[in-house]
C-alpha cells in the first residue's frame, strides 16, 4: 500500500474508512456512558461552532439501552430557544422505512401480497402502457414511477386533505421506464404505499402508523406534519446557501408526500423505531429477512431493499439506514442489526446532508470503538490567508492519484482527480485535518518556512508520503 492514498473522496464509501480492523461491539459500562456522551455533545458543538447546522440533535442506542441523546445549537434562532434531544424535527425520507415496516406488517397478516399489481388495493392509479406494478417494485423503487419534475415540485406549498388527493398530483404522469427494469428513486411511490396501507387495513395512514408503529415502539413524538399544527419543540426551518451562510428556510406543504416524507420525530424516538426492528417488535425476524431484497437495478451507491439502503460491510454484520433532505431538514439514521446500535441524526438545516452523514459514522465510531470516546478532537485555528498559502499545492499519491489542496477565500480545500471538494481545517503551523474523517496532511518545510519539503499523509493510523509536483 506504499505511496497510495487511503482517501475515498466519496460519501457512498465513507464507511470504508471506518472498517480497516475488525471491529466489535464493546460493553458500555456508566463510566463508558458517561465518556461517550462528553464525546457526543462536543461533536455536535464542534459542527455548531464551524456554522454548519442551526441546530442540531442526535442519538446512540448502544448495550442494550438509549446511550445518549442531545443537541446543539438552535431549534429557533430568533428566539434562541436551544436545540436539545427532545427537539422535534422534519425527518424527511426517513419516513420511507417506515412506511416499507408497516406494508411487511400487512404482508405478514395476509392483507398485502408483494407481488399483487397496485391496483389489486388502489384502483384509481392508472395501469401505463409500460406495464403493471408491484407492490414489491414501489418498495424497492424500481416501479418506475417518477420522482419531482424539479425542485420546485418537491418544494409544494399545497395542502392536500389526504393521500388520494395527493395521487392526482402526480398519477397521469409517465413512468420512467418499464416496471422491474430499471432504479428510479422516487417518493411519490411511496405516496402510493401509504395508499396501500390504507385500502388494506381499513384506517387513515396516520391513524394506521400511529397504532401500529409509533405508539407500539413506544414512539410518542412522533407524528404527520400538518400545516399549523403547533407542536412542543418543533424547530423552525433553516439552509445553507450558496455563499455558505445560514439563513431562514422556505414554507413548504408536505400533505402531498406524508408516507415518503411527510412525518417528524425526535432523535430519541428514531433510535426506538431501530430498537423494535431488531427486538422483532414491528415484524418478525423471518420477514425482516424478506425485506432484504435487492432487485440489483441501482447502477450507483448502497443497494436499496425494501425501505432501507444497505450498508454492506463485512466487519459490523448487516447495517440498514436512510437519508433525507428537504426544506429545514438533512437528516440520517443507521441501524446496526448485527451490533444492536442506533444511530441517528438530524439537523434543521437543509444542504447539510454531507455533514450530517459524515457525523452519523463518526458517532457509529463513538459508540463500536471505547478507544474512539477518549481521543481528543482536533480543534481548528483561525489562520490568515499567508499562512494558509503555505500549504497549496498539487500532490501525486501514485496510481494516477492527484490531489490539489486550494484556497478559496480563507477556506482550504482539497480535490482528487473527478471526486468531490472536501474542505481543510489549520490544526497548527504544520497540520491540516479533515473534520468529517480522522485523517490529516503533516508538512515539513524549509528553513525560511515557506517551501514544503516534505508531506505526510495520515489516515486512521495509515501512513503515505506523497510527493509535491507544483
Amino acid at each position: 500500500m506504499k505511496n497510495r492514498i487511503f482517501l475515498i473522496l466519496t460519501l457512498v464509501f465513507l464507511t470504508s474508512f471506518l472498517s480497516i480492523h475488525k471491529i466489535e461491539a464493546q460493553s458500555v459500562t456508566s463510566k463508558e456512558f458517561s465518556l461517550l456522551a462528553a464525546k457526543a455533545d462536543t461533536m455536535l458543538n464542534d459542527a455548531i461552532q464551524h456554522e454548519e447546522h442551526v441546530g442540531l440533535t442526535a442519538g446512540i442506542f448502544a448495550d442494550g439501552q438509549i446511550a445518549w441523546t442531545g443537541g446543539a445549537g438552535y431549534r429557533n434562532l430568533k428566539s434562541q430557544a436551544p436545540a436539545n434531544g427532545d427537539m422535534v424535527n422534519r425527518i424527511a425520507s426517513i419516513s420511507k422505512s417506515m412506511t416499507a415496516v408497516a406494508i411487511m406488517q400487512l404482508v405478514e397478516k395476509g392483507k398485502v401480497d408483494l407481488d399483487a399489481s397496485l391496483q389489486t388495493y388502489v384502483a384509481d392509479y392508472p395501469i401505463k402502457p409500460e406495464g403493471e406494478i408491484t407492490i414489491r417494485q414501489l418498495l424497492t423503487h424500481t416501479s418506475g414511477v417518477p420522482h419531482y419534475k424539479g425542485s420546485q415540485d418537491g418544494f409544494s406549498r399545497k395542502e392536500y386533505k389526504n393521500l388520494n388527493k395527493a395521487m392526482n398530483r402526480f398519477k397521469k404522469r409517465d413512468l420512467k421506464g418499464t416496471p422491474g427494469k430499471l432504479y428510479q428513486y422516487t417518493t411519490y411511490g411511496y405516496v402510493l404505499l401509504g395508499l396501500v396501507i390504507e385500502k388494506s387495513s381499513g384506517m387513515s395512514y396516520e391513524t394506521y402508523m400511529k397504532k401500529n408503529i409509533w405508539d407500539v415502539a413506544g414512539m410518542y413524538n412522533t407524528s404527520v406534519e400538518h400545516k399549523k399544527q403547533k407542536v412542543t419543540n418543533k424547530s423552525r426551518f433553516y439552509k445553507m446557501n450558496k455563499k455558505g451562510r445560514l439563513k431562514k428556510d422556505i414554507k413548504s406543504n408536505l400533505s402531498m408526500k406524508v408516507p415518503g416524507g411527510g412525518i417528524q420525530s425526535t432523535a430519541g424516538d428514531l433510535l426506538k423505531f431501530g430498537q423494535a426492528i431488531f427486538d422483532h417488535k414491528l415484524i418478525s425476524k423471518e420477514t425482516l429477512d424478506k425485506m432484504f431484497y435487492d432487485p440489483k437495478l441501482k447502477g450507483r451507491g448502497n443497494p436499496y431493499i425494501f425501505g432501507f439502503f444497505l450498508y454492506a460491510d463485512d466487519e459490523r454484520g448487516r447495517i440498514i439506514g436512510h437519508s433525507g433532505s428537504q426544506v429545514g431538514t438533512s437528516t440520517q439514521m443507521m441501524i446496526l442489526l448485527d451490533k444492536g446500535i442506533v444511530v441517528s441524526c438530524l439537523s434543521n438545516t437543509r444542504e447539510q446532508w454531507g455533514k450530517v452523514h459524515n457525523l452519523t459514522w463518526q458517532l457509529i465510531e463513538l459508540a463500536l470503538n471505547k478507544e474512539s470516546r477518549e481521543e481528543p478532537i482536533r480543534r481548528a485555528i483561525l489562520a490568515s490567508n499567508t499562512q494558509l498559502d503555505r500549504f497549496l499545492g498539487t500532490f501525486d499519491f501514485g496510481k494516477d492519484q492527484i490531489l490539489i489542496i486550494s484556497r478559496k477565500g480563507e477556506k482550504l480545500f482539497s480535490k482528487m482527480n473527478d471526486n468531490p471538494t472536501l474542505q481543510l481545517y489549520v490544526q497548527n503551523d504544520s497540520t491540516i485535518f479533515y473534520r468529517d474523517f480522522n485523517a490529516r496532511f503533516e508538512f515539513e518545510f524549509d528553513d525560511q518556512k515557506e517551501q514544503i519539503v516534505k508531506t505526510t499523509y495520515v489516515q486512521n493510523g495509515k501512513t503515505s508520503i506523497p510527493k509535491k509536483i507544483k
